[in-house]
């Protein structure tokens, strides 16, 4: 009775690769990560703003250190759904750039424009928007814990700050 075949292995992986491609195969779809880039700065713009306007709190509008609440995890949710929405179809592309090689074939997808030229001639703009639902549903939660994080973290030191800077005060005061 035989086993299941045996998974390759990150080094087994890496081999391969270079014997069917050589070094460049390991920089298909760079191009397209690098234009994933954006989407960060994207994001923390958005939230920036974002954030300005969900930290308006009738009750402590001059608290500064009030800022880890579930405003600013919405405000981080919104961000990351815009810049997705916008950069999405790089995730596509990349994707589409790292295909294999079929075995004595050629590339189907060869370059970053190339690669958005064929699939918007060859499937239409919704094709540079497939999968998107399931990124989102993993993508948005992740921001926003991850910038309510961020913000307690920013406004422990914020109150850690502020309390040293009255203790050292207080010393002049009394010298």
């Amino acid at each position: 009775m035989q086993g299941p075949p045996p998974r390759p292995t990150s080094f087994s992986t890496a081999l391969q690769i270079y014997r069917a491609q050589g070094v460049r195969g390991f920089y298909r779809g760079l191009s397209a990560s690098l234009l994933g880039v954006t989407e960060g700065t994207i994001q923390w713009s958005l939230y920036e703003q974002f954030k300005l306007v969900a930290r308006v709190d009738p009750a402590r509008p001059d608290d500064p250190a009030a800022g880890a609440s579930w405003r600013t995890s919405a405000a981080a949710g919104a961000a990351k759904l815009v810049a997705t929405v916008i950069t999405y179809p790089h995730e596509v592309v990349r994707t589409r750039l790292r295909q294999p090689i079929p075995a004595g074939g050629t590339a189907r997808y060869t370059s970053l424009v190339q690669s958005f030229r064929r699939v918007l001639a060859e499937e239409g703009w919704r094709a540079l928007y497939g999968g998107m639902s399931a990124h989102l549903l993993r993508v948005i939660p992740n921001a926003a814990a991850m910038f309510y994080v961020y913000e307690t973290c920013v406004g422990f030191a914020a109150r850690s700050q502020a309390v040293r800077l009255v203790e050292e005060n207080d010393l002049v005061v009394r010298e």
